[in-house]
C-alpha cells in the first residue's frame, strides 16, 4: 500500500470516530431533554386535573342555585 492509501484510511477512520463520539453526545442530551419532556408532561397533568376538579365543582354549584 502506497502512502496515500494508508493517508485515507486513516482520515476515514479517524472521522468516523469523531462522527460517532458526537452522535454519542447529542444522543445523550437528546435522553436528558426526553427526561425532562415527560417530567413536565406529568406537572401539566396534574395541574390540569386539579383544574379540572375546580371547573366541575364551580359548574355544580352554579347549576344548584339556578
Amino acid at each position: 500500500m502506497s502512502g496515500d492509501t494508508i493517508a485515507i484510511i486513516v482520515s476515514i477512520v479517524g472521522t468516523g470516530l469523531v462522527l460517532r463520539r458526537t452522535i454519542g453526545l447529542q444522543l445523550s442530551g437528546l435522553r436528558n431533554d426526553m427526561t425532562e419532556v415527560r417530567r413536565d408532561v406529568g406537572d401539566l397533568r396534574e395541574r390540569m386535573a386539579k383544574l379540572e376538579g375546580l371547573l366541575e365543582g364551580f359548574t355544580k354549584r352554579g347549576g344548584e342555585s339556578a
